[in-house]
């Protein structure tokens, strides 16, 4: 039996394992069956590693076949390998009209340009990006490593998992909808704001905290203990690395042996 006379629920499942732009580039002028079923289905965009031809080309067929916009679930952005990929992508389409987006990622690249310019121009693109995100009612996913995004531009929304490099929370705000958080850093302020107005997180990693974990320290077993006393905040080692150590009232203190738990 030939590939296209399987039956469409196998197909459909075939396609769930391909990336959008191949899917198009193959079947799209195969026979009308496959034509018709590849815009009635949903579709991962990952644009990570795609050859600017093969870019430019699925971003024509989505100008010529606006039907697809609704049938995409994934999306994925890279400025890596393809230098001003998100901005292309964006000066072509609104956010706003893939409804039924349910994973939204970008990846950044660390630029060397510290021009002024490129820097206002890239943190007006993060405003217009992050105030549509309410605005896609089944986006359960936004990871953003290299940004930078306020707790009000999605406390609308039904994010669930959240990446980002800084979460900021000037706007407080509780966001039920967050289970899993992932940031480059915070300060122990910060960190007391998310674990108080986000009472739905169960799971926070904080990437400043992974050098810790060294293969020294994992080769001694090493227990880390977390104090919290006030508004300061100190993660150490066992045994204790300083020669005095103060007990408060106030201090409440957590040990674990990974800090992939904090």
């Amino acid at each position: 039996m030939q590939f296209e006379q399987l039956p469409n629920k196998i197909l459909i499942e075939c396609f769930q394992y391909l990336n959008a732009p191949d899917i198009f580039h193959s079947f799209d002028r195969l026979n009308y069956r496959l034509y018709i079923l590849i815009r009635n289905i949903d579709l991962h965009l990952n644009c990570e590693q795609v050859k600017k031809s093969s870019f430019n080309e699925f971003c024509q067929t989505i100008r010529l076949n606006p039907e697809i916009k609704r049938n995409i679930i994934y999306l994925k952005l890279s400025n890596i390998d393809l230098r001003g990929q998100i901005e292309s992508f964006f000066s072509l389409f609104a956010l706003k009209i893939f409804i039924n987006l349910r994973s939204l990622s970008f990846i950044d690249m660390h630029h060397d340009d510290t021009k002024q310019n490129y820097h206002t121009e890239q943190e007006r693109e993060h405003e217009q990006v992050s105030s549509m995100l309410t605005l896609l009612p089944n986006l359960y996913r936004f990871y953003a490593p290299e940004w930078k995004l306020e707790a009000q531009a999605i406390s609308k929304s039904k994010i669930q998992v959240l990446s980002l490099w800084k979460y900021d929370l000037t706007f407080l705000c509780e966001i039920s909808s967050v289970i899993s958080l992932r940031i480059r850093f915070c300060t122990a302020r910060e960190l007391r704001a998310i674990l108080n107005y986000t009472p739905m997180l169960k799971y926070i990693k904080i990437d400043r905290l992974s050098p810790f974990q060294t293969d020294f320290w994992h080769q001694h077993n090493w227990y880390i203990n977390y104090v919290v006393d006030n508004e300061f905040t100190s993660v150490y080692t066992i045994p204790y690395s300083f020669t005095h150590y103060t007990l408060t009232p106030t201090m409440k203190k957590y040990n674990s042996p990974s800090t992939n738990g904090v």
